[in-house]
């Protein structure tokens, strides 16, 4: 699969034969010789989760330094953790109902790093787990680039 393919899989809309295992999907991946995109900020967005959005721990890693992450969905119980070198880890529980109704495409956080960054090599993992105790399928996650 190019480069291409695997940015055109990354920011399309989730549906429900993405395969989660597919590297592009996360944003793993990249290649040298191709023009990337670049932008100070990602936010991690979900979609149309089939029960809402419970609680989540994520870990979003980039190249450069994270100056400041930014609550979305769920803010009454939210906190991070910058792990360093580009790393951190947010994590947040639904106590308000906030969570429960989730349709539209929804940022969960946002990460704002200290330079721009190469999306494509922005990468996301971690729990995310819906009111029914199931896990939030990954397809219905993504990194998108904020301008």
């Amino acid at each position: 699969m190019s480069l291409v393919d695997r940015l055109a899989r990354l920011f399309r809309e989730p549906t429900a034969d993405a395969d989660p295992t597919d590297e592009a999907y996360r944003g793993d991946g990249g290649g040298e010789d191709v023009d990337v995109t670049r932008s100070d900020a990602v936010a991690v967005v979900v979609q149309d989760p089939p029960a809402g959005v419970r609680r989540y721990e994520l870990t979003v890693r980039g190249d450069t330094a994270v100056e400041a992450v930014d609550p979305g969905l769920l803010t009454r119980l939210f906190e991070t953790f910058d792990e360093g070198s580009g790393v951190v880890r947010a994590r947040a529980v639904d106590v308000d109902g906030h969570g429960t109704d989730v349709e539209a495409a929804t940022p969960l956080f946002t990460v704002r790093f200290a330079d721009p960054v190469a999306t494509e090599t922005v990468s996301l993992d971690g729990t995310l787990t819906g009111h029914d105790e199931e896990p939030v399928p990954w397809p219905r996650v993504r990194l998108t680039p904020v301008a």
